[in-house]
């Protein structure tokens, strides 16, 4: 019986891939096994995933050909895991040797459907570990303030492979941010846990640290339409909690943007998104949240924002 699937999306990674594989092959826990999807990347990486799968029956190899981007991806692997657990693996980073095992007992002692945990986040000056508020084992009915206490990406977790098939959930595939909607629809069918420990390691490069901006980070509006409708709004405090948290967090992260007119529409898009539907979102608890007074300020007002990260940009050249 296979307990855990891991499924690694694979794009241009040849310089990391080895690294990646050769953590996943060797876990502790011996029922564990890797599907790798090839989303059609033109490097060397489909060569070494078949070297790989020549020296490791536990391996599986998916080739999609072209390139049809990470969600399809990591959808196609979620079809073929066997596995009573799965969990997601980016391809240029890497895992403690336990981290199958780690997951899977806290999971099956706990009869968790979803955990979560710190990790390390990998930079070239060295490793920093993430700081995510814990919580003790519990649905989402029990505790609200779960779904504002996770991170939305879908490395680093476990997914009860049941409650994801049950339920159809998968990846956007035609829209960035396409692993929000995943773990918020994972999150309302579970019973969630958080393990204590850093197992995953997030590797950042040097070219992650610059912001690209271009249309298409305004698909957060849609990421953030799903996610509301697959809710319906409620538990209301926390959906608004969600909705602030990712609209201002996309603002900050266009701070950098050296196009002035795309920055300052989307923060009118951000504003106007957040007043009509939640028109009292400036109040919201988890907003409110380790904030300062000023910090709170200009993220609470379209006109001060726009000035704010201009002026911001123009110091930081």
């Amino acid at each position: 019986m296979i307990k855990v699937s891991v499924i690694v999306p694979v794009y241009n990674a040849e310089k990391y891939l080895r690294k990646c594989l050769d953590s996943l092959l060797c876990q502790s826990l011996k029922e564990v096994e890797v599907i790798a999807v090839n989303d059609g990347s033109p490097d060397n990486c489909m060569n070494i995933l078949d070297e790989y799968q020549k020296k490791y029956p536990q391996l599986k190899v998916i080739d999609n050909v072209v390139n049809k981007g990470i969600g399809y991806s990591r959808n196609i692997g979620i079809e073929a895991a066997e596995g009573e657990y799965l969990t997601f693996v980016d391809s240029d980073d890497y895992v403690s040797e336990e981290y199958c095992e780690r997951f899977y007992e806290f999971a099956r002692d706990n009869e968790l459907d979803f955990i979560t945990a710190n990790m390390y986040l990998e930079k070239p000056e060295g490793l920093v570990s993430t700081r995510y508020s814990t919580f003790e084992p519990a649905t989402l009915e029990e505790n609200p303030e779960i779904i504002t206490k996770v991170s939305f990406g879908p490395c680093g977790k476990m997914f009860k492979t049941e409650i994801i098939k049950e339920h159809e959930i998968k990846f956007e595939e035609k829209l960035k941010y396409e692993d929000l909607p995943f773990v918020a629809k994972a999150i309302k069918h579970s019973k969630c846990g958080f393990l204590e420990g850093n197992y995953y390691y997030y590797v950042i490069h040097e070219s992650s640290q610059t912001t690209t901006s271009t249309r298409r980070n305004f698909d957060i509006f849609k990421i953030l339409d799903i996610v509301n409708r697959y809710y319906q709004f409620k538990p209301y405090d926390e959906i608004e909690g969600i909705n602030v948290m990712n609209v201002i967090w996309q603002i900050y992260m266009l701070r950098d943007t050296k196009d002035t007119r795309l920055r300052n529409e989307f923060i009118s898009k951000g504003f106007d998104y957040l007043d009509i539907n939640f028109p009292n979102w400036r109040r919201n608890k988890y907003f409110k949240r380790d904030e300062t007074t000023l910090t709170h300020f200009i993220r609470s007002h379209k006109l001060v924002s726009m000035i704010y990260y201009t002026m911001w940009n123009k110091m930081n050249k």
